[in-house]
């Protein structure tokens, strides 16, 4: 007897045809490029609002919290954006007693104390798109400290 044939409808079928004439595989790399492109066009949105409205002042507030390490850098922040306290009054809170905090590089130490925090203020203030971003990212910093 000669070489076993294998049924038709056992054989793996070529992803074309597995789609009814359809590349699957095309198909799915096609779906990605698309939600890549959303992606990039909202982060670009989100970028362009936050740096309009925010991004000056959150960038001199953490450079002023990563050179001082305020034992309370969310509260901090929180004032300065509300108006409360200026970027040469975080100098007289008092410091952070962690030896870790104290020791972390500027960019580690902000990633551990206000970044956690930050990050869904910022988030929330694109959503509600307020009157008064500053001013409101200070209330949501506030209630979050």
């Amino acid at each position: 007897s000669g070489p076993r044939r294998v049924p038709a409808a056992a054989r793996p079928m070529p992803p074309k045809a597995a789609a009814g004439g359809v590349d699957s595989e095309a198909l799915k790399k096609e779906q990605a490029k698309l939600a890549a492109a959303r992606f990039e066009k909202r982060a670009a949105e989100v970028r362009e609002y936050l740096d309009t409205f925010v991004g000056q002042q959150v960038r001199e507030g953490l450079q002023a919290l990563a050179a001082e390490r305020p034992s309370d850098p969310k509260g901090a922040l929180a004032k300065v954006c509300q108006g409360k306290k200026s970027l040469g009054e975080i100098g007289k809170d008092p410091k952070t007693v962690d030896p870790a905090l104290k020791s972390a590089a500027p960019r580690q130490y902000l990633h551990a104390t206000i970044v956690p925090t930050l990050v869904p203020a910022l988030a929330e203030c694109f959503r509600e798109q307020p009157r008064r971003p500053i001013s409101d990212l200070g209330d949501i910093l506030a209630r979050g400290s």
